[in-house]
């Protein structure tokens, strides 16, 4: 504790220092380490070696940042009215939660459930997910903090730049080189996961960030940001996650219907296109056509999900059924975070020694584990990020949270993404606030004003 409170006060004197000197601001290597090296990070030969470091490192920079923020004369916006309501009912549904250590910090070891009566019955599920309360009251901090961030082109360099390293890693793992420390039971993944132990948490992971590449490439005509672009492009493909391919989808139409508009950018539109479609062919037509397989059978789980069929999205229609009988009787504050694990949901056959811990839908989630009032108070708190945009930062913004949202129909929040989205939530609540500092580099004055969707170039 004595180490901690020296950190701060060390970083609390260099802030002041930097301010005063005009030399890099804290708040910058909080931001670097969250955002470049926290997706990096893992212990080797460890059982949680993807999420157990990320939690300390989250937890201990919240604290930091928080210290920090007290320093701050942080502006009030009606937003947080609604993010104050959801962490108290989260807090709520914590405290009434049947185990109070797992709703506070989330799974995080061997979980013995019984099915039945009979005490051969028992299974033991090891789970480290860390998504408890601590975890959202650490992303609220540090949406608090992007909220008087400054030097914005750093901060997505560093985002950019740590996307790109995970996504080359992703693509090396495709063709069999791992660089990645692994523990044994992380071995023999088919498709890719990079340094986050999971092929659909490197889906999340890619498509959120992939429209800032893309963004930053037509807007400063770099070919640097072109090859970033290509790389996480790739990191998505191998990941295989089909939820991440229909965000994408969605994300290439928006740029590509609001950019077009604009002829000074539609030299660089072909030229994005042209490597996108050449990173498709490229990934498509190795491995025996495995991502070419894997993305024809789109549309035939959307016919049956459609058809809620149990078997549809990797049986996610069999996950929702099932979790959306827990919300009727436990409504108000759900049955705790991160407390799906007891309700003893097993996977259809052949994976019934498969438990079901998440509900695979983002929003089913906090419908389920922390109540309907969290639900909807989260709603109207991101409600805020997905208006209209009046610059070319705010449809940044706006590209990159509706993405994440809309993936989220199909994945999970995971604690490798949560302190990233959570810090774009607080960049673009800045941007609404101080639209006349919306400046992608320091140096350069953006003309902004009342732009419409149709109005960005």
């Amino acid at each position: 504790m004595c180490f901690f409170f020296e950190t701060i006060k060390n970083l609390l004197q260099y802030r002041r220092s930097c301010l005063k000197n005009k030399k890099i601001d804290v708040f910058l290597i909080i931001f670097f380490i969250v955002l470049f090296l926290y997706p990096l990070l893992i212990i080797p030969n460890s059982t949680g070696l993807y999420t157990a470091p990320r939690f300390i490192m989250l937890v201990f920079i919240a604290l930091v940042a928080l210290y920090l923020l007290v320093q701050e004369n942080i502006k009030f916006h009606f937003s947080m009215t609604f993010l104050g309501f959801f962490l108290t009912t989260t807090f709520l549904s914590s405290l009434l939660a049947q185990d109070k250590l797992t709703a506070f910090i989330g799974t995080w070891g061997p979980y013995f459930i019984n099915f039945s009566d009979k005490k051969d019955s028992e299974q033991v599920f090891y789970l480290t997910r860390f998504t408890g309360l601590i975890t959202y009251f650490s992303c609220a901090v540090l949406f608090l903090l992007a909220t008087k961030a400054k030097s914005i082109e750093k901060i997505f360099m560093y985002l950019i730049s740590g996307a790109t390293v995970v996504s080359l890693l992703a693509v090396l793992q495709y063709y069999g080189i791992d660089l990645v420390p692994q523990h044994e039971n992380y071995k023999g993944f088919i498709r890719s996961h990079g340094t986050f132990g999971n092929p659909n948490f490197l889906g999340t992971y890619t498509v959120f960030i992939l429209p800032a590449a893309l963004l930053f490439f037509l807007k400063f005509k770099k070919y640097y940001w072109l090859l970033s672009s290509s790389i996480i492009y790739a990191g998505m493909l191998v990941s295989t996650t089909r939820g991440a391919w229909i965000a994408f989808l969605y994300l290439i139409v928006l740029i590509f219907y609001i950019k077009y508009k604009s002829i000074e950018k539609r030299k660089a539109l072909i030229q994005l296109g042209v490597a996108l479609v050449l990173t498709t062919f490229i990934l498509s037509v190795s491995k025996e056509g495995y991502i070419y397989n894997r993305f024809i059978s789109v549309p035939e789980q959307i016919v049956s999900a459609a058809q809620l069929d149990d078997k549809a999205g990797s049986s996610r229609m069999y996950i929702w059924k099932e979790v959306v009988k827990i919300i009727p009787d436990n409504w108000a504050f759900g049955v705790g975070p991160d407390h799906l694990i007891y309700e003893g949901i097993l996977m259809p056959n052949p994976n019934k020694n498969i438990i079901v811990d998440k509900a695979h839908n983002i929003y089913l989630e906090i419908a389920a584990t922390m109540g309907l009032f969290s639900l909807a108070a989260y709603l109207a708190f991101l409600s805020f990020f997905l208006r209209p945009w009046k610059n070319d930062l705010g449809f940044l913004y706006f590209t990159m949270i509706s993405t994440y949202l809309l993936q989220g129909f199909f994945n999970i929040d995971v604690i490798m993404v949560m302190p990233l989205f959570w810090i774009i939530l607080g960049l673009s609540l800045r941007n609404q606030m101080k639209p006349e500092e919306a400046l992608w580099f320091e140096s350069e004055k953006l003309i902004i004003g009342n732009c419409s969707p149709d109005q960005t170039k």
